[in-house]
C-alpha cells in the first residue's frame, strides 16, 4: 500500500508539472465546459477537483472560486482558498460547504473513477443553491479518449487505469438526485502544442506514463485519437461529454 500511495503521489506532481509546462494546451477544455456554466459577478463557484487550480484562468468574471480536491499533494499548488475533502471508501463524503450556499458546481474529469455517482450528486445538490447550475465534463463512455485512457494509459502507467466512463444515462441518473433540466452535450476540441516532443513530454505527465518510450507514446495517440501537424503546431482531437443540470 506505501508503494502504490508514493506512486499515486508521483503521478500528482506529474500531472500537474506538464500542466505547468503547458498551461495553455487543454484552454479549450476549460472554455468549452465554463460556456455552459452562466457564470456571473458575485457567483460562488466550486471547481472540483481543482488540482493547480487550472481552471480560474478561464473565467472572465468577478467571481469567488472555491477549490476543492481530494489529494492532498494539490492543495498547495492551486489557490491559498483551496479546501481538502476525502473519500469514504469507493464514494465521495461531505464537501466543506454549508447547505444552499454555492451557485455553480463544475468538475472536469474528476468522475470516472466513481462506481456510483449517487452519493457525489446527492452532495453536490445539498450544497448548491435552488436553481444553481451543475456542470461535469466527462469521458464519454465508447469514445476515443476512453479507449486511449482504459488501453494505452492503463498499460502504461504503472498505477493503471480502469475508467468507468459515463452515458447519456446520467442525465437520469441526476434527475434522480435533486435536479432537474438534466442535458448531455458532445464537445470535440484540440489539445495544442507547438512540437511532437512537447506533446509527447504532456502526454507522458498528464497521464503517468511512466512505462511508455517516446515512440510508444506518439504510436498511442497516433492509433487512438490521430494528431496533425502543421506550420503552426501540434494537435490532436479530445472529446468530453458535458452534462448540465439545475438544482430543483
Amino acid at each position: 500500500m506505501e508503494n502504490y500511495e508514493k506512486k499515486m503521489a508521483a503521478r500528482d506532481e506529474s500531472l500537474d508539472a506538464a500542466m505547468k509546462i503547458v498551461p495553455s494546451a487543454r484552454k479549450y477544455e476549460f472554455i468549452n465546459t465554463l460556456k455552459y456554466a452562466d457564470l456571473k459577478d458575485g457567483q460562488v463557484v466550486v471547481d472540483y477537483p481543482s488540482a493547480g487550480g487550472y481552471l480560474e484562468p478561464h473565467i472572465d468574471c468577478e467571481v469567488k472560486i472555491q477549490g476543492v480536491d481530494t489529494v492532498e499533494n494539490f492543495l498547495p499548488l492551486g489557490r491559498d482558498d483551496q479546501f481538502p475533502t476525502k473519500e469514504q471508501g469507493d464514494n465521495f463524503a461531505t464537501m466543506p460547504f454549508a447547505s444552499n450556499s454555492v451557485d455553480r458546481f463544475i468538475t472536469i474529469a474528476g468522475l470516472h473513477h466513481l462506481p456510483d455517482l449517487r452519493p457525489f450528486f446527492m452532495e453536490v445538490s445539498r450544497c448548491l443553491k435552488t436553481n444553481g447550475v451543475f456542470v461535469v465534463a466527462e469521458i464519454k463512455k465508447g469514445s476515443a479518449p476512453a479507449y486511449f485512457l482504459n488501453h494505452y494509459v492503463d498499460m502504461y502507467d504503472s498505477c493503471g487505469h480502469k475508467g468507468l466512463f459515463l452515458d447519456q444515462s446520467v442525465c437520469e441518473t441526476l434527475e434522480q438526485c435533486g435536479f432537474n433540466n438534466a442535458q448531455m452535450f458532445d464537445e470535440t476540441y484540440p489539445w495544442e502544442f507547438e512540437s511532437v516532443e512537447q506533446m509527447i513530454d504532456f502526454v507522458r505527465g498528464i497521464f503517468s506514463m511512466d512505462l511508455a518510450s517516446d515512440e510508444q507514446i506518439l504510436a498511442a495517440v497516433d492509433d487512438a485519437l490521430g494528431y496533425e501537424v502543421s506550420a503552426t503546431g501540434v494537435n490532436f482531437n479530445w472529446q468530453l461529454s458535458i452534462f448540465r443540470a439545475e438544482r430543483t
